[in-house]
């Protein structure tokens, strides 16, 4: 289908590898809502509802989907005749973090796709000049027109996630969660400036009226946290972990998976 779509850019956590097999104990829905979109590894990959929903705190990540919405295709005009210059430079990354919502909508989107790729983990927080190898650094050659079509279909927002659930949560809603991990909020890694509940989010589980699925890892807190729900593990390959590439994870979900 025209619309099953590999991620824009790749991004510590992401969802790629388990996409299909996630989608696969999806069920009927009209509304699809991503609360912590993240690389959108689940929306590109699942076929097209009749409204999307997408969302998350990162102005990053904000600005390369409301704005390949909004310019996808005049970024490929230009990029087709000549490749954007994305050579790693740090004083370069660091302008355009600086300057991330200043500018029209392509030079925002040309500086959060630089951001993205020439950090560490694809998380825009710290500066990697290595992290692909030479061939593939200096230009980006996906083209992003098939995801501005995509993206037709979407409102994009840059909200707390809980005030995207409780406006669209309708038993016509179909909800897929990827928040915070409980080891990655407790460690300070990657998510420092996030002040999230899994406690306040499990409860907010609780009143919904939309069917869900949650992304969660393993830990005793979690079991615990969730254990009024139905559950269901899987395996997980990290690429960017050194040790424990494997790992298992839960769904977590108000519906039998």
């Amino acid at each position: 289908m025209d619309d099953i779509l590999h991620t824009i850019f790749s991004r510590f956590g992401g969802k790629s590898r388990k996409s299909e097999q996630i989608i696969n104990f999806f069920p009927e829905h009209n509304i699809y809502i991503e609360p912590f979109l993240g690389s959108g590894a689940i929306y590109l990959k699942k076929p097209s509802s009749k409204l999307s929903i997408l969302n998350d705190l990162d102005p990053i990540i904000y600005q390369i989907f409301k704005n390949t919405q909004k310019v996808g295709n005049e970024f490929d005009n230009i990029n087709n005749k000549k490749y954007i210059d994305f050579k790693p430079c740090k004083k370069k990354w660091i302008k355009c973090r600086e300057t991330l919502n200043i500018g029209s909508p392509l030079e925002k989107l040309c500086k959060a796709l630089y951001i993205i790729k020439h950090s560490y983990n694809g998380m825009g927080s710290c500066f990697s000049s290595t992290r692909w190898p030479e061939n593939i650094r200096d230009y980006y050659k996906r083209s992003l027109t098939p995801y501005k079509n995509k993206l037709k279909k979407a409102k994009i927002y840059k909200q707390d996630y809980k005030t995207i659930v409780q406006k669209y949560d309708s038993p016509d809603t179909f909800i897929y969660f990827d928040p915070p991990y409980d080891c990655a909020l407790k460690s300070g890694n990657y998510y420092e400036k996030d002040n999230m509940s899994l406690e306040e989010f499990r409860n907010l589980l609780l009143t919904l009226k939309s069917k869900f699925i949650v992304s969660i890892d393993i830990t005793p807190y979690t079991t615990k946290l969730f254990k009024d729900f139905y559950k269901k593990k899987m395996k997980y390959n990290y690429l960017t972990r050194k040790n424990d590439k494997t790992v298992q994870e839960y769904l977590i979900s108000n519906f039998k998976l």
